[in-house]
């Protein structure tokens, strides 16, 4: 089936307005941008901004905030999603320091240069997470999200010039907030947060629906089954 044309940056612009028709959006947002400051407990924006995507890829015509009541399953596969993005960025971190040693001779063990290492391996999965998020939500394994040649395939199919686009729009407007927020004292870090969760939250809708378009078999389960 031929994929119908959509404008993703329309769709981005959608969403924006439909998140803020929703009338908790500020305590929907500020719970997430809030809890996401801290370690395990962040799990819980994982797993609700995990359902925002399935959402989209479910064919979601607008972005919608799911209620935080049942925060359970948002905690326990914002778990399981924490350790397929731990797994990949362990596995970047390798392959960067491998291609390092090959092109330079070897690695220098300074900050710096492991720091560079760490943001890498991190860029690299957040630029193929989408991908990687749409086969968990299709089989519910974590193991499948690391099988290379049906990601391989994924991505052949899914990548295109506007989901470059749209990982670039998003890295810009990440490192924007870091630049406009991080500096002010006291809430700085906060609004770093918030607005980064509202972010989070826009590009999953949007992936999700240009990813389940794109996909010949979308997922139409409303949680995974991770047994």
């Amino acid at each position: 089936m031929n994929e119908q044309p959509e404008n993703y940056a329309a769709t981005l612009v959608a969403g924006g307005k439909s998140l803020f028709e929703d009338p908790d959006w500020i305590k929907k947002v500020l719970v997430g941008g809030l809890i996401s400051i801290f370690p395990v407990a962040n799990f819980l924006t994982w797993g609700y901004t995990y359902r925002v995507f399935v959402d989209g890829l479910n064919g979601a015509p607008s972005l919608v905030l799911p209620s935080w009541t049942d925060w359970r399953p948002f905690f326990r596969v914002g778990f399981w999603i924490f350790l397929i993005t731990l797994g990949y960025v362990i596995l970047g971190a390798f392959g960067l320091v491998a291609f390092i040693s090959l092109t330079q001779g070897g690695v220098s063990g300074d900050p710096q240069t492991m720091t560079m290492v760490g943001l890498g391996s991190i860029a690299l999965f957040n630029t193929v997470s989408p991908v990687v998020f749409t086969r968990f939500a299709q089989y519910g394994r974590v193991w499948g999200c690391f099988e290379p040649d049906a990601i391989f395939r994924d991505l052949s199919r899914v990548i295109r010039l506007d989901y470059i686009q749209l990982v670039f729009l998003f890295y810009g407007l990440w490192t924007m907030s870091l630049i406009v927020f991080l500096g002010l004292p006291i809430v700085g870090i906060p609004l770093v947060s918030v607005s980064q969760f509202v972010l989070i939250l826009l590009f999953s809708h949007v992936f999700g629906r240009m990813i389940g378009k794109r996909q010949q078999d979308p997922p139409t389960l409303d949680q995974p089954n991770t047994e």
